[in-house]
């Protein structure tokens, strides 16, 4: 199975950061999600040369993570969580859709971290975080970083 990365492969997540707030560092992006939940991931530019990625493979999976409640309790009130995470999950189901890929073919996290819990030993994942990749070889699978405008 081939799973490829949604922010900073196949969308530009870091340009729609950079349009809300000059703050890149990790806890300046997560407050500018925070701070922007009903917005984030309803429309991030798209990365024209990655998009081969959704269709060079028959069988894929887009692996995504939406901030953990842990992240989003920092930044939000605690009645406010559920539905910011409901939401985020959402825009992101509808962005695939309008990209062509279907609701089955998308799985959402709680978190970059739990990406490698879906890894069978053989699997590919297509990401931009290295982090990542290392999470994900260490269970047995093969990672391939893709450059992005993402410093990790």
């Amino acid at each position: 199975m081939v799973y490829i990365d949604m922010d900073g492969v196949i969308d530009n997540f870091g340009a729609w950061l950079r349009s809300v707030t000059s703050d890149l560092s990790h806890d300046g992006i997560d407050k500018a999600i925070a701070d922007h939940w009903q917005e984030c991931y309803k429309d991030p530019p798209v990365i024209a040369a990655n998009l081969h990625l959704l269709t060079d493979f028959k069988d894929f999976r887009i692996l995504s993570a939406v901030p953990s409640p842990h992240t989003l309790l920092k930044n939000l009130r605690p009645e406010d969580i559920t539905e910011a995470m409901r939401v985020m999950k959402l825009n992101k189901l509808l962005y695939m859709e309008r990209l062509g890929v279907p609701r089955h073919k998308v799985i959402i996290t709680n978190g970059a971290t739990e990406k490698s819990v879906y890894c069978v030993p053989g699997d590919i994942l297509y990401d931009d975080y290295k982090a990542n990749i290392r999470r994900w070889e260490r269970a047995g699978g093969i990672g391939v970083h893709v450059k992005s405008d993402r410093e990790d």
